[in-house]
């Protein structure tokens, strides 16, 4: 399954990621994960262009959705790894001065 995400920068929340099939899962800053189905794609978006990852989170999906499964640590961390990584290589960035 793909998902597209975000790495954030909030007090409760590090990654949100979402699949097409409408599978959306946060990444706690504490490790822990959550996994929510049936969320339509304008809540990733809703969340994803909030002010407050927290606040929109607690809004949109805390009291509108119940997690399907919790996502141990060990998965969670893995797919936060992969996200850090492909963030890392779009974000490169070569200074080459040839003179």
């Amino acid at each position: 399954m793909n998902f597209e995400g975000s790495l954030v920068n909030s007090t409760l929340v590090r990654l949100i990621a979402y699949s097409n099939e409408g599978i959306l899962r946060l990444i706690f800053n504490d490790g822990r994960g959550y996994e929510y189905i049936n969320v339509p794609r304008q809540i990733y978006d809703l969340i994803i262009e909030s002010d407050s990852i927290g606040q929109a989170y607690w809004k949109y999906v805390r009291s509108n959705f119940r997690y399907h499964r919790r996502i141990d640590k060990t998965e969670a961390m893995k797919m936060l790894n992969l996200f850090i990584v492909q963030q890392q290589k779009q974000k490169l960035i070569i200074n080459y001065d040839d003179s």
